[in-house]
Parts: C-alpha cells; structure tokens; sequence
C-alpha cells in the first residue's frame, strides 16, 4: 500500500513540476508581447503597431501589430499587412492562448500537441488566403520566398514566416488541400474530445434526430450567397481601389468608395460571384458606365460596374463562374478595370472581407 501512495505521489509532485515550468514559460511569453519597453507607432487597420528592433520579422498578436522599425513600413509588401490582418479579424489569437492553456493542463496528451501545430498551420493558410484576394498569386509566392531568411520571436504571435514555406506553396498552388487541412483539425477535435472523455464514465447518448430538426430550420436561400471572385485570380494584376475613404480619382474629392476595383488586362472575362437571377442591366456616362446587379438571395447581391461589354440581360439565371461580360472603362472611369460590389441587406460592405474565392 506504500508503494502505491508513494507512486502516485510521484506523479502529481512530476504533473505539478511540468505544468508549473510550462506555466512560467507561457506567462514570461505573454509578458514578452505586452512589455512596456517596446516603441508605439502609429494605428494601421485598427491594430496597435509597436516597434521590437530584432532583425526583420513581423507578427501579431490580438490587435496588436509588431514590427521591426518605422522605417519597415514602408518597405513592407501590402500582402504581409493584409496577412497579419487576417489573423487578427479571424481571432487566431484567441485559438492559440486556448489551445496553449490546454497544453499547460495536459502536457502528458500528445494529442494536444500534434493538434496545436494543426491549429497553427489552418491560421497560415486562412490569412494566405486572404492575403491572395488582393494579391497576385505569384507576387504573394514570391513574397513568401523572401521570408525564408526571417526570424521571428514569439511563439504565442502569429508569424507571416511561421510556417514551412514548401507547404504554405503547395496549399496555394492547390487549394483542394484545404478540404485535407480541414478534415484533419475535424479529426484531432474528435480524438481530444475522447481524450478528454477518459475522465468520466458517463455515457451520452445524441439524438439521431437533431440533425434532420436542424436542416429543417435552415434557409436554403442562404446557401445561395456569393463565394467567389468576378475575375480568375491568374488574370487579377493588381487591386488598385479598396473599399473605405478615398480621394476620387475624377473629382479629387474624399469619398467612399463602396467596392474594390480590380485591375485586369483588356478584354479580361468577368465572371458571376455567385449563382441566381440578373436583375439589372445598365449603362450610362457619368457613373458605373456598363453595369450588372446579381441578386443571389434575399440577403447579397452583387454588382460589376465599368464594363466594356455585357453577355447576359436582365432576368437571366447565372452559375457561379459564368462569363457576364468583358472588363472595360466606362461610365467614370480613366483606366480599365472592374468596380466590384457586394451588398448585404442593403448596405454596400467590403468584400474581401466577405467573398470566399475559391
């Protein structure tokens, strides 16, 4: 009977002595992000920029974005800014001080570990792949290429260069691997789930039912919103218009800008965002010149403004993907290009915020 007490006291003296380092360690790491010895620069996207002069590296963490020096900014590819962004709007944080936490509790589950790095590389690839909205996908490789050389120093950020760059490649280059991705968190979810499932011996029984009670109560229309871009990302060159404040090229004149204006070569096709009817077709001089509004349900719609020339006409039914027309310069316009809109209930809101591309 010693023998037993003595063991198990054993254990929980090494459980405690492992918990409490990994403990120190996570809070000396958090301590690292919020020190007051690091220079505060000037707000970028409603994150808090600070300066922690160490080489070239650049991360994020919450709202708070940490660069090298002042001096970087200006040098800094937009796409790295768009990707710390990313992780900031998706709350990657908050994954990662869970999953960390979790970690500290059950060090001994390697579970918990394979499924951190799961966690780490999923936040990677879903800020590429809002980084790519705006980017051209071989400018955004390259970008990608020049990191190799970066050092980064903290584990609780999220770093542009975290990841290996021969997967980060692979997943760009083939998107299907995301639904690989995908399953693969599902499945670690599911593993730590009956881990944790050890500590109690009740069993609970699920109602084969809810299922089909919870399909019913879904709207169907809504599965009908728009999911992808009006132009094949190959043939986008450069995003030169994003939603928000501007300075109108014509009137010179600060006003927003409800779309993101994506730069093509002539002739370019335009392709619908999503499937459902065309309910206007227009043209005019003096403002979004040849123009198409898709209405995929209830709640989006879309618009494609400045084109040279229309293929469809109102009251035609589109699939995602369709040729509806050919980039162009009408209407107000002094380059040829595509305005894109997206409208939700009503209000014109960004759309590399809401637009899966796929």
């Amino acid at each position: 009977m010693d023998n037993t007490v003595l063991g198990i006291n054993t254990i929980v003296v090494i459980y405690c002595i492992v918990t409490f380092i990994l403990l120190i360690r996570f809070v000396k790491n958090l301590t690292k992000l919020y020190s007051f010895k690091l220079e505060k620069g000037n707000p970028i996207n409603k994150m808090n920029v600070f300066y922690h002069c160490k080489r070239s590296g650049v991360y994020s963490f919450f709202n708070r974005l940490y660069l090298p020096n002042e001096d970087v900014i200006k040098s800094l590819p937009k796409s790295i800014l768009k990707h710390e962004i990313a992780h900031f709007k998706q709350f990657h944080s908050l994954d990662i001080i869970l999953i960390e936490i979790a970690i500290i509790l059950f060090w001994f589950n390697p579970v918990f570990w394979f499924y951190k790095k799961s966690i780490k590389q999923n936040h990677e690839f879903r800020a590429d792949h809002s980084a790519l909205i705006s980017e051209c996908q071989n400018t955004y490789l390259h970008t990608i290429l020049n990191q190799l050389e970066v050092k980064n120093y903290s584990s609780l950020g999220s770093n542009f260069s975290y990841l290996s760059i021969k997967k980060r490649i692979q997943m760009i280059k083939n998107r299907n691997k995301k639904l690989k991705n995908t399953a693969f968190k599902t499945i670690a979810l599911c593993i730590c789930t009956s881990f944790l499932g050890l500590f109690s011996f009740k069993t609970i029984e699920i109602d084969r039912n809810i299922n089909s009670k919870l399909i019913n109560t879904v709207n169907i229309d809504l599965l009908d919103r728009p999911t992808g871009l009006p132009i094949q990302l190959d043939k986008i060159t450069k995003v030169s218009g994003e939603y928000g404040n501007r300075i109108h090229p014509i009137t010179k004149k600060e006003k927003i800008h409800t779309g993101i204006d994506l730069i093509a070569d002539e002739g370019t096709e335009i392709i619908a965002a999503g499937k459902r009817k065309v309910v206007k077709v227009e043209s005019n001089k003096t403002g979004y010149g040849k123009h198409i509004v898709i209405q995929h349900n209830a709640k989006y719609s879309t618009m494609y403004a400045h084109l040279k020339s229309i293929s469809v006409k109102e009251g035609d039914w589109v699939e995602l993907n369709q040729v509806i027309g050919i980039i162009g310069n009408t209407g107000a316009s002094i380059k040829t290009h595509l305005h894109f809109e997206l409208i939700e209930d009503g209000i014109k809101v960004d759309p590399e915020l809401n637009i899966e591309n796929k």
